[in-house]
């Protein structure tokens, strides 16, 4: 969408000027707001799922958020479960995080290798209009988004039903589901603990909290409205976190080591799926206002990520003794040349799909062990190709631009 940027900034400083003013309910200005009822912090460990407690290692996953970017690890929890040997996906996690995309992505990936086939589906299958309708200009003055989100809601009511949040409501107490979602009011980053959600039969509303906790998680602001929780709105959790647990996952190894039935040495292993690439590809920006914006914009959201996420693996590696630590992102730069070429906020169902056979193809490969701290860029593209960019080709043997290029 051309114009976004230069309309999200129109959206940014009207939403600045309403304030609190603007809702009377609002909790963040109240000096008496209610805690929040299902946290994923550190309090999960007053009575720790039991999976915590066996001195056998225990594997976590973090899934980044990414937008329509996240075929690329859908891509790789479905090919990382045809993988056997020392690098085989485990049959089940104690813990899994998710954030935007990642959690979308984080309540299939929990329930476990059985549930690739909607990984699948809802990866490769989606376009633009069936995930959101953008809005007349005249809208814009009273709206809170550029989108609407009657397409997202839907897809997410179909693709998380009742019975499907009953199975994650059985593994209340064995193991860790949680999802990342920023208060909008406080600014504050809030983790949800879905497995509590999930397994509290008293509260009648359980299944419409946790379909709105996933969608709060992928409402990016100003691209989609906020959702309102109670008296609080909450959107997008990468807006300030894009890799979240590495507090808590302190707090468990500290917890898991006083464990006098847990081997010396032993390491419990965390796998970490980042859903976007750590630069910027090349692009040749006119020298317009809306172009420059949108630029802006887009190097903003990309520098945002690489800092989130190298911040969350810096609190991961301050248990680097008692934790095996693992990689998974979009490599941009040589000799991989992974181009994203798909904006994140597009969903285009042939690059969706190219992403997706990319994850797929990269899952058979060793897990990385770091990072790269300066990310080369592709070169530079030819400003007179304006659909792909650098390395980009139809012509792609591995992942071609066309056709059924994604597993069956």
């Amino acid at each position: 969408m051309r114009y976004v940027a230069a309309r999200s900034c129109l959206m940014l400083l009207l939403i600045a000027l309403a304030g609190c003013a603007g809702r009377k309910d609002c909790d963040a200005c109240s000096a008496s707001a209610p805690a929040h009822p299902y946290p994923c912090d550190a309090s999960v460990l007053s009575s720790p799922p039991n999976s915590f407690n066996s001195p056998a290692p225990i594997d976590m996953l973090f899934l980044s958020g990414g937008g329509s970017h996240g075929a690329f690890g859908a891509g790789v929890l479905y090919g990382w479960s045809g993988v056997s040997g020392a690098d085989a996906r485990p049959n089940e996690f104690a813990v899994v995080t998710g954030v935007s995309a990642g959690a979308l992505q984080a309540t299939w990936a929990f329930l476990g290798k059985s549930y690739d086939a909607e990984l699948y589906r809802y990866h490769t299958t989606l376009d633009d209009d069936r995930v959101y309708k953008n809005r007349p200009g005249i809208a814009l003055l009273w709206a809170s988004s550029v989108r609407t989100a009657e397409g997202l809601k839907n897809i997410i009511e179909q693709a998380f039903p009742a019975a499907l949040i009953d199975k994650v409501g059985q593994q209340s107490g064995k193991r860790l589901l949680c999802v990342g979602t920023v208060n909008l009011d406080s600014g504050k980053f809030v983790a949800w603990n879905m497995t509590a959600i999930a397994a509290d039969t008293t509260n009648p509303k359980r299944v419409q909290l946790y379909q709105d906790v996933l969608r709060a998680s992928a409402s990016v602001p100003l691209i989609f409205p906020p959702v309102k929780i109670g008296k609080t709105l909450y959107v997008d959790g990468g807006l300030r976190e894009e890799i979240f647990g590495g507090a808590l996952i302190k707090e468990i190894e500290t917890w898991r080591d006083n464990f006098s039935t847990r081997p010396a040495g032993q390491k419990d292993r965390a796998y970490v799926v980042t859903n976007m690439g750590l630069s910027v590809s090349p692009q040749c920006v006119q020298p317009r206002i809306p172009a420059v914006a949108e630029r802006t914009v887009e190097v903003m959201l990309s520098e945002g990520h690489y800092g989130s996420v190298y911040r969350a693996l810096h609190e991961l590696g301050n248990k680097s003794s008692d934790l095996d630590i693992r990689y998974r992102y979009i490599p941009t730069n040589p000799p991989a040349n992974y181009p994203i070429g798909l904006r994140p906020d597009t969903f285009d169902r042939d690059r969706m799909c190219r992403l997706f056979c990319k994850g797929y193809k990269e899952s058979g490969e060793p897990w990385a062990t770091d990072l790269p701290l300066n990310p080369d860029p592709l070169p530079a593209p030819s400003c007179g190709d304006s659909l792909l960019p650098a390395g980009d080709t139809l012509s792609d043997s591995d992942c071609p631009g066309t056709g059924p290029v994604c597993p069956p």
